[in-house]
């Protein structure tokens, strides 16, 4: 329990299993098929992204990733840096590659992408389903996805259906 508890801090505790010290801190994952291609993706503090796989950082304060979609803690990107972020995250599919989103917490703008992700799998599929979506992430990935009243109103509103039409011709 100590050494879970001290990893859960970040700390490198001496009474850590040394595959203790090197595995990811996140917060959970979920599977999500775009067309006939399934990748497992992550989420959680930028930071805790599994070696080897591929980043999105949603994070306005923190540097880096592969893909950016630069936000404010407790706040919503705008629509065309979502969508393009989300475009950008096509390749990880297309070429298989898992994938990492955090922020901060990898909680409410986490939560974001991973809700529009879903949303863009419903959309390329079926009809757009925003509330279907935010359940799924809720239920596979974590309760606390999408943190406030703000933010389920962005994803209610987002329009996906451009992407939608793109993916499904990209990803074929």
């Amino acid at each position: 329990v100590r050494s879970m508890v001290e990893r859960s801090k970040g700390l490198d505790h001496p009474f850590m299993l040394e595959e203790e010290k090197n595995k990811p801190n996140i917060n959970g994952d979920l599977f999500i098929k775009l067309g006939n291609r399934a990748l497992k993706v992550t989420g959680g503090p930028f930071e805790s992204a599994p070696k080897g796989h591929g980043t999105v950082c949603m994070a306005k304060e923190k540097t880096g990733g592969d893909i950016r979609v630069p936000t404010q803690d407790f706040n919503v990107p705008t629509e065309q840096e979502l969508i393009f972020g989300l475009w950008q995250a096509l390749d990880f599919f297309k070429h298989g590659k898992p994938f990492h989103v955090g922020c901060m917490g990898g909680w409410g703008r986490t939560g974001i992408f991973l809700t529009a992700l879903v949303q863009l799998s419903y959309e390329m599929k079926y009809e757009p389903n925003p509330a279907l979506a935010l359940r799924y992430v809720r239920d596979a990935y974590s309760p606390r996805a999408v943190e406030n009243e703000g933010q389920e109103k962005f994803l209610r509103d987002l329009n996906l259906s451009a992407l939608a039409s793109y993916a499904r011709h990209y990803l074929d």
